[in-house]
């Protein structure tokens, strides 16, 4: 029970550090804005994790297999899952980010019709449309570092990413720069693609000490 608490808590730790990254989100885009970017921001988060499912399953794949083969020493198999995957999962986003680029309005007003809800919630989806591949490279990569038993480091990613950073990041981004709201969403793209370069230079580290 205790080797399965020391699995299960880090993973548990980084989805609740998601909850909260949200509130924070929220804060600043009513600092920055109104209500309305925040009903676009709900939408487009649904719209893009519509495009994350298939990558949700790469991510239990991803830890399933690893695990499996870590427990038989079959350390070659972790490698070669880990570069399919990748492959796999960046080529899906990039498809389902080509797609959602230019029907961002139309996605937009299924959900909303008012104006002001589809100009702020298009803007968003473009700008993620940068950070899309992150989401899916930093999942299997957590997700390997799970299956080796080195879950720790998902907490420490997520407090980055989630609580510790944006504060500084989306403050500097929006009022001192004057981006406004368009500083947070570039600050997400930011922090989502620093955290997968953190996370790729450890997880190869710890690959490697196999």
């Amino acid at each position: 029970m205790g080797r399965l608490l020391k699995q299960s808590i880090p993973t548990s730790l980084n989805t609740a550090t998601i909850a909260l990254g949200v509130f924070i989100v929220n804060y600043f885009i009513l600092k920055f804005s109104n209500t309305s970017t925040i009903a676009a921001y709900g939408i487009a988060m649904r719209i893009e994790q519509m495009a994350l499912l298939p990558a949700m399953g790469l991510n239990s794949a991803a830890l399933t297999i690893t695990g499996q083969n870590y427990g038989a020493k079959l350390y070659d198999r972790i490698f070669e899952l880990r570069k399919k995957a990748l492959i796999i999962g960046v080529s899906i986003m990039i498809i389902g980010g080509l797609i959602i680029y230019p029907l961002a309005p139309s996605l937009i007003g299924f959900f909303n019709k008012d104006p002001e809800v589809i100009r702020a919630g298009t803007v968003y989806l473009r700008i993620e449309f940068f950070a899309l591949p992150t989401y899916v490279i930093l999942g299997i990569l957590l997700s390997i570092m799970q299956g080796i038993k080195k879950p720790g480091f998902a907490v420490y990613i997520g407090l980055y990413r989630q609580i510790i950073m944006p504060i500084p990041l989306y403050y500097l981004l929006g009022n001192v720069l004057g981006l406004g709201v368009s500083g947070i969403w570039w600050g997400i793209v930011f922090l989502t693609w620093s955290s997968v370069i953190a996370t790729y230079i450890y997880s190869r580290r710890q690959l490697n000490l196999l």
